[in-house]
């Protein structure tokens, strides 16, 4: 076994438990917008009916480091209430080698409540409430005391975890204020720092805040009202999305276009105002485009990340599917004169 070769297979394990352990940082979808119960609680109902969402994101797929996170998540209004409802199912995967070592499992339900201000505005409060559970394949990591002379690889480490299994509560909450055509709100998550340490004493998730906002520019009209129910689905949107979490901070701005059916989305994700740990490195992180379609209640999108970072061009590329369906539920409320003229929970460029 050549030297490179033992340093890989030893050191890079060691970096990616750390990372995933002792510094745990969130996921993040590039399609963030249409993720809307994992960005911010408040978004919980922000369809005024009902939901099903599907989230998929590929990370690195060039790499021998590869991550991987599968979401599904459900929710609705209840307008006699002004209340919503909704739960996700979440779990990221980290593979070496396509060998899958690290998962992270999350169940969280969601209850919002939207209170009214005025009709030209309104405000959405959410609170999250889940549990976690990770699991570590320690069978599957090489320690150093299972590498002999000469690079030989064998035999069972004198290793040992506390456990392979950790379990926590979480909560995190979020508001969003929105009018006619504009949104903007902020998140907490983790507000009570899960542990989920193998190794004995407090390995937690730092709280992370999020602070998102956008604006929706209707580039036609189906009439002379000018309303936001005359929008005829074609709209550009800037949006933008800062996150904190831990020491590490990020901003993703950009821009959808919605020319229905297809909805196109380009922005860049990083901070370049502040430096990263190597004191030389700008924070720059990748630039994403996104290309969705509608069908009738169904909408789908696929985006790709191209990264900024040091890490190869070509093995660096991340893959991201998003499914959203609108069930509906609700036609006759909908229809009565009296709610025509309010205003959605929320007109982000995935909710129409």
């Amino acid at each position: 076994m050549k030297p490179r070769q033992l340093l890989w297979i030893v050191v890079f394990p060691l970096f990616q438990l750390l990372a995933l352990v002792t510094y745990a940082q969130d996921p993040q979808f590039s399609q963030f917008y249409a993720a809307p119960l994992y960005l911010n609680p408040a978004m919980v109902g922000n369809t005024y009916d009902a939901r099903a969402t599907f989230n998929y994101r590929n990370q690195w797929v060039g790499l021998p480091a590869n991550f991987e996170t599968f979401m599904v998540g459900y929710d609705q209004f209840i307008p006699s209430k002004n209340i919503s409802i909704g739960g996700t199912i979440r779990q990221d995967r980290s593979s070496i080698n396509q060998m899958q070592n690290f998962t992270n499992t999350s169940f969280e339900v969601i209850g919002g409540y939207l209170l009214s201000v005025s009709d030209n505005l309104k405000i959405n409060f959410g609170l999250q409430l889940g549990v976690m559970q990770s699991s570590l394949a320690f069978n599957s990591l090489l320690f150093s005391d299972q590498i002999g002379a000469g690079g030989t690889v064998g035999g069972a480490t004198q290793e040992q975890l506390l456990n392979t299994n950790a379990y926590a509560p979480d909560v995190s909450a979020g508001m969003l204020v929105f009018g006619r055509g504009f949104w903007g709100g902020m998140s907490f998550h983790h507000i009570n720092s899960p542990s989920v340490s193998f190794l004995g004493g407090k390995q937690s998730y730092p709280m992370k805040f999020s602070l998102m906002g956008g604006y929706v520019i209707p580039l036609e009209y189906a009439n002379r009202r000018k309303t936001v129910h005359s929008y005829t689905g074609k709209t550009i949107s800037p949006v933008l999305l800062f996150m904190q979490q831990g020491k590490f901070s990020q901003l993703s701005l950009g821009a959808y276009a919605n020319l229905y059916p297809m909805i196109f989305g380009f922005w860049y994700r990083g901070l370049p105002v502040i430096k990263q740990n190597d004191a030389e490195s700008i924070n720059h992180d990748a630039i994403i485009a996104m290309i969705g379609v509608k069908i009738k209640k169904l909408k789908l999108g696929y985006s790709m990340d191209w990264t900024l970072t040091r890490l190869p061009q070509t093995g660096a590329i991340s893959h991201e599917i998003s499914v959203g369906y609108d069930l509906n539920i609700y036609k006759d409320y909908r229809k009565k004169k009296r709610q025509k003229s309010q205003l959605l929970p929320c007109s982000t460029p995935w909710v129409d």
